[in-house]
């Protein structure tokens, strides 16, 4: 965000408004995958309008290992990003 702050004023509202615009769709493509993958995966039948226990049981397991899984993962990517950033700022500081 350091180089948002470094955007000319009249440039500043359109670029958070994008980056707003971003993060809903991310959320959304989140969503989608976690209600697609752990539904497959855990409601077996439809005969009632309820879930069965075994498949809410299996909904909120699999609902918790996607959302630890894509945490864990969104932490990895950022260090690795930090990682590449400071790479970087050394190579161009032998230079």
């Amino acid at each position: 965000m350091d180089a948002a702050q470094q955007l000319p004023d009249h440039l500043k509202g359109e670029f958070f408004q994008v980056l707003e615009e971003m993060q809903v769709r991310d959320s959304v493509a989140l969503y989608n995958r976690l209600l697609d993958r752990c539904f497959g995966e855990c409601v077996n039948s439809f005969h009632s309008k309820k879930l069965e226990s075994g498949e809410s049981q299996c909904m909120n397991t699999c609902t918790q290992k996607f959302m630890k899984m894509s945490q864990r993962a969104g932490q990895r990517f950022q260090e690795h990003q930090m990682k590449q950033q400071q790479q970087g700022i050394q190579q161009f500081a032998q230079q």
